[in-house]
């Protein structure tokens, strides 16, 4: 039997009121162009169009398979860094198509504004 210490960091009581990195960034507000709502959190959101205007994964990933014409027996994922791809899970995991749909090459403004405001409220003193 392995001998557990009383004090250790994973026996101690955590709250995220406590912890300055779990208060919520504000980025500013965008509405997204495919379905009209505010998207709440920007982090995870698409660069879309020739706007380049951030949108909401879900609505990229519904615009995106209606395009496709995705088989039943497959689905549409985001495989990240901008990528998404229609893959099969049956009889094994196997990717059937990538859909290369952000650039490495290009960075909108919103998202540079995450970097800048995520940085400057994560500075240590």
């Amino acid at each position: 039997m392995r001998h557990q210490r009383k004090n250790n960091f994973f026996s101690r009581q955590h709250s995220p009121g406590n912890n300055a990195s779990y208060n919520k960034i504000d980025f500013g507000t965008y509405v997204c162009p495919l379905c009209g709502n505010i998207i709440s959190d920007l982090t995870a959101a698409i660069d879309y169009g020739e706007g380049h205007q951030p949108a909401h994964l879900d609505c990229v990933l519904n615009l995106l398979s209606e395009q496709e014409n995705v088989p039943d027996n497959q689905r549409l994922i985001y495989i990240g860094a901008g990528q998404f791809a229609i893959v099969s899970f049956s009889p094994e995991f196997r990717i059937i198509k990538r859909i290369a749909y952000e650039t490495k090459e290009f960075v909108p403004e919103w998202r540079n504004n995450i970097k800048k405001i995520f940085f400057q409220s994560n500075k240590i003193q």
